[in-house]
């Protein structure tokens, strides 16, 4: 009898059938323990069926890993992760995006981390590299933060050393908590992240840079327009999230910043995400 997935990976993709390869290649790579991947197709267009069927092709041929997939209308990331988590089967949920990539080694260090004590969460560690894998920012967090020295980082800090996509999550205790705001559209993680940290819930913060996000190219009109709807969102889950001069200063900081990354974006065409 196949042992059961120890963690779920939940890919949602919309439209990245030219991205999806590099992202399960990485996963490909990891066989130290079982575990599961669901590509949640949020109603592309692409050509992204024929690339489900070829790796669903090849990861039957890998005796730890589960393949599984979602299709539905297009509803939006949160939506497509909360779909996604409903058929998960791993003990720990993990989020990754289908223009990113896992490091192997990294993540078997995460996994290691859950190994000694029942936590509802864990909180790895990022970098970002550019499009030919060079490093382009690294932000190490201490490991010894408390949840309301978090919470501080989140709340002041535009430039957090948090990301959801980092964290592995007990699948019973993101549903406890709600699972994704569908309403918090393009903040739904740090929403997410913050409600983690508000709870009740044991974490650990571990020393694993295993999720690598990748920086892309993309035409300065479309920079431009994704900048100024994260601006929007981001406000509106600010103003959910905190109150009185914790709001007020954290709204201010935070669309100091996005305005700041959206002249150098105009001028320099250039994001790091």
């Amino acid at each position: 009898m196949k042992e059961a997935p120890h963690i779920s990976f939940l890919i949602p993709v919309f439209n990245m059938a030219d991205t999806l390869p590099d992202t399960l290649n990485s996963l490909l790579h990891v066989r130290e323990f079982p575990f599961e991947v669901i590509v949640i197709n949020d109603g592309s267009s692409d050509s992204i069926e024929e690339v489900i069927e070829i790796w669903t092709h090849t990861f039957s041929r890998i005796s730890n890993i589960d393949f599984k997939t979602v299709h539905q209308e297009n509803k939006g990331r949160a939506e497509a992760l909360n779909e996604g988590a409903k058929i998960a089967q791993g003990e720990y949920l993990n989020f990754l995006d289908a223009d990113d990539i896992i490091d192997p080694n990294e993540i078997l260090k995460l996994w290691e981390c859950t190994n000694n004590d029942s936590f509802s969460y864990v909180i790895g560690q990022f970098k970002i590299v550019n499009a030919s894998g060079d490093l382009v920012l690294k932000r190490p967090l201490d490991s010894d933060l408390n949840k309301e020295a978090l919470i501080y980082k989140l709340a002041y800090a535009p430039l957090s050393p948090l990301t959801l996509n980092a964290f592995l999550i007990k699948r019973e205790f993101f549903f406890k908590i709600g699972g994704l705001d569908p309403i918090n559209l393009k903040s739904e993680d740090k929403d997410l992240v913050i409600r983690l940290l508000k709870s009740n819930g044991k974490f650990r913060i571990c020393k694993s840079f295993h999720y690598i996000y990748k920086k892309h190219d993309l035409p300065r009109k479309k920079i431009v327009s994704k900048r100024i709807e994260w601006m929007k969102y981001r406000q509106q889950m600010i103003s959910k999230n905190f109150s009185g001069g914790r709001k007020i200063l954290s709204k201010f900081l935070q669309f100091k910043y996005d305005v700041a990354k959206l002249i150098y974006e105009i001028v320099f065409k250039y994001r790091v995400r």
